[in-house]
């Protein structure tokens, strides 16, 4: 099970760096602000009545890997932005990744079977790339 979400995680790594790839190639300047090829994972927990997230947010990166699963009692779904999964199943996980547009705060939230404080925010900084923010 661990290897089969290692091969998911690196197969979504890999197409997010593809899509930015593909998506700047004919451009002058790139879509994105960030340093290319940089990605980060925020962990998310849907228990019955909160979403635990290990990260709050990002510096210097724009595409965010969510890698959400269910420890609740019922099914429930994950949404930041236009990207939302599936109901998931109690157990089950999803992963997905988004490249945020811009910098900034984005309301992510959960709306199947959930309490309407289940939401919160992810802020997405500007960092400068030297190592330090």
């Amino acid at each position: 099970m661990r290897r089969s979400r290692n091969v998911l995680v690196l197969a979504v790594t890999a197409l997010a760096a593809a899509a930015f790839v593909a998506g700047s190639a004919g451009a002058s300047h790139p879509q994105t602000t960030g340093v290319p090829g940089t990605f980060a994972t925020i962990n998310v927990r849907i228990t019955d009545t909160q979403l635990i997230l290990d990260k709050h947010g990002s510096t210097g990166v724009q595409v965010i890997g969510f890698h959400i699963r269910n420890v609740g009692k019922k099914a429930h779904n994950f949404i930041i932005g236009d990207y939302a999964t599936n109901a998931i199943r109690p157990g089950q996980f999803d992963d997905f990744a988004v490249r945020f547009a811009d910098f900034g705060r984005y309301l992510y939230r959960c709306t199947l079977k959930c309490l309407h404080s289940q939401r919160g925010y992810i802020n997405v900084k500007r960092g400068n790339f030297n190592g330090t923010d």
